[in-house]
């Protein structure tokens, strides 16, 4: 590919653009930087980025990133479940919004605060969270147990800033404020583009008419689940037709089946969108939850 170089082809001109892709890449940013390079040679040919390219990145508030970010991890007694993939996704998010990684003893650290916890002593929420002090961060991990899992919830739609959803923040108000106004329900919520983005405890994925599993693919807008990955990764391994794609809600209402994910819960049965009732997607869920360590495996179907 040639770069930052028109092609020409009778009437059809094309501008190839590229960025570096390293170990410490942030995949929307490289994307911002391809518009970046792009937009200076779109203006000398006198024309414009489409808005939609061209809009800058939503921004967190100083609130928000002075609180910092966190993971929490399932922990089965002494064994914590998916540990790599996510102080993974907490290093990415440290790095980038505050320039420094975490900790190379953070992993000891985790498996020292359970490793008193006997086999079958039941599962507990095992929470890490980043935090700026002056120039540095600070790391601190807390131990909870967690109630019975969740297995099945109804969704209503809900109202969030348009900010930057894609880190796991420490500051949970807003997310607290949306569980608050829908009851016994799920919050999910939109992009500013009105599709499908995710429900305040995890992603989300449902079937179309064609029998195809749709999640929304990875933006500004919502966090990259490590369990979102699994299921992708089961789905793969199974013969299960995927498809990352946007979709208004209205696919969400009238889904053959449909499930958010967590770290702590597994896949999580949607029965009900805005009043709209779903068929139950059970023998899928349990396998996948099987296949993923979150119940045992003499359920799996």
């Amino acid at each position: 590919v040639i770069i930052r170089t028109f092609e020409i082809d009778r009437s059809t001109v094309e501008l190839g653009v590229g960025g570096g892709i390293t170990v410490d890449s942030v995949p929307v940013r490289e994307w911002y930087e391809c518009l970046q390079k792009a937009a200076p040679l779109v203006t000398a040919a006198r024309s414009t980025l489409q808005i939609d390219l061209a809009a800058p990145g939503p921004r967190a508030s100083p609130t928000v990133l002075a609180a910092g970010v966190f993971e929490t991890m399932l922990t089965l007694g002494p064994t914590v479940l998916r540990l790599p993939a996510h102080l993974a996704r907490l290093d990415r998010s440290c790095r980038e919004l505050y320039e420094a990684g975490v900790p190379d003893d953070l992993a000891d650290r985790v498996h020292r605060a359970v490793a008193h916890l006997s086999p079958g002593s039941g599962r507990r929420a095992l929470r890490v969270v980043a935090e700026p002090v002056g120039p540095r961060l600070s790391f601190t991990m807390s131990l909870a147990p967690v109630a019975q899992r969740r297995t099945e919830s109804a969704l209503v739609r809900s109202a969030r800033s348009d900010s930057l959803w894609r880190h796991k923040w420490a500051d949970r108000s807003e997310l607290a404020a949306a569980e608050a106004s829908a009851g016994d329900r799920v919050p999910y919520f939109v992009t500013p583009a009105g599709d499908v983005a995710e429900t305040s405890r995890g992603n989300i994925f449902c079937q179309d008419a064609e029998g195809v599993w749709l999640t929304p693919p990875l933006d500004e807008h919502l966090l990259p689940g490590v369990t979102r990955r699994d299921v992708l990764d089961v789905f793969a391994s199974i013969g299960v037709p995927t498809r990352l794609t946007s979709f208004p809600p209205r696919t969400l209402q009238t889904a053959s089946g449909a499930f958010w994910t967590s770290s702590l819960s597994g896949a999580v049965i949607i029965t009900d969108v805005d009043g709209s009732a779903l068929p139950r997607c059970q023998a899928l869920t349990e396998s996948i939850n099987a296949a993923l360590g979150f119940i045992a495996a003499d359920l799996r179907r």
